[in-house]
């Protein structure tokens, strides 16, 4: 049998992605070091939250773009940029995963470690209450640390 990968911290090596901007042009970049924190949160009110901090660095591969991103202010404009449509796509991807019944982060383990007692509530009903009431948050912190040559 494969051991399991951790559930509370994981480690992507590399990802290619690339962000487009009418306003600004296309860029290519790799994804290093990814690093994922998923935590569940419940509100005084019992609403049931699962935050996902993500953190990578990134090297950018390409830029075409007619703009100089050898400028701090520019790269951070694309620093944030990236970030944006990295958050959004995750966030969509999961709520996606919602709608098809599958807990991919298996939230209802997190669950059952950090709050058992609601978890004893919830576990057979849970597929029901993952689609429709737990909300995500998600933060993503990307920063360009390396350029290549054509960058």
């Amino acid at each position: 049998m494969k051991p399991r990968p951790s559930v509370g911290r994981r480690a992507i090596s590399r990802r290619r992605c690339t962000t487009c901007s009418p306003a600004r042009g296309k860029f290519d970049y790799k994804l290093n070091h990814l690093k994922a924190k998923i935590t569940p949160l419940v509100s005084p009110e019992g609403d049931i939250f699962c935050k996902v901090m993500l953190g990578a660095e990134a090297t950018l591969e390409s830029a075409l773009s007619g703009e100089d991103i050898s400028t701090p202010a520019a790269l951070h404009r694309l620093e944030r940029e990236m970030n944006e449509a990295i958050g959004s796509d995750l966030k969509s991807a999961l709520e996606k995963s919602q709608a098809a019944g599958a807990d991919i982060l298996e939230l209802g383990q997190r669950l059952e470690w950090r709050y058992p007692r609601l978890w004893a509530r919830l576990k057979n009903k849970w597929m029901q209450v993952y689609g429709k009431e737990v909300r995500f948050k998600v933060k993503t912190d990307i920063r360009v640390t390396h350029m290549e040559g054509g960058a």
